[in-house]
């Protein structure tokens, strides 16, 4: 795997953060005004994902993967995981083959243009990155990602998927 810059890990620790700026504390969503205001109805609730999320996620996994196991990792829906899976199978980018190890189960897989997809998107985030932290220093960027770290949250959720990142910051 493609070891990940300093701008995308960055990127990443930015997005959390603002997620987690949006997300007020579950007490709050649970009994404070602004849960009328968001309409959550659950402290586990999720904004709905990007489909390209769903490609970058299914791109990690070697061989394939369950759609079954991206529900579990992603806390989707699995009715709205099928309708994703779905049009990204119908837009041409997904793939299902039988599981050789289990010859009931389906495996997905990107296709051809799946990857070509994936490509697209790299490139297109490598040039808003370079946007965002092109004015600050190597020594800035690690510092500033220093300090996210240290006021973010421990990942709790898609930790395969950012299982593979981490090995891919490490260079494993």
């Amino acid at each position: 795997m493609k070891e990940r810059t300093i701008e995308e890990k960055l990127f990443h620790q930015l997005m959390r953060l603002e997620r987690m700026m949006k997300r007020p504390d579950r007490d709050e969503r649970m009994h404070g005004p602004m849960e009328e205001r968001r309409g959550h109805d659950s402290p586990d609730r999720r904004p709905p994902m990007a489909r390209e999320h769903i490609l970058f996620m299914i791109s990690s996994f070697e061989g394939g993967v369950r759609q079954k196991d991206l529900i579990e990792r992603t806390r989707i829906n699995p009715s709205s995981m099928s309708e994703f899976i779905a049009k990204l199978e119908e837009d041409g980018y997904l793939k299902r083959e039988v599981d050789p190890e289990d010859k009931r189960a389906t495996l997905l897989s990107l296709s051809d243009l799946g990857y070509a997809r994936i490509s697209e998107l790299q490139d297109e985030r490598t040039e808003q990155l370079e946007k965002l932290f092109g004015n600050l220093t190597q020594e800035e960027k690690e510092e500033l990602s220093s300090l996210l770290t240290k006021i973010l949250p421990e990942r709790k959720c898609h930790r395969h998927f950012h299982h593979l990142e981490e090995n891919e910051e490490e260079g494993q």
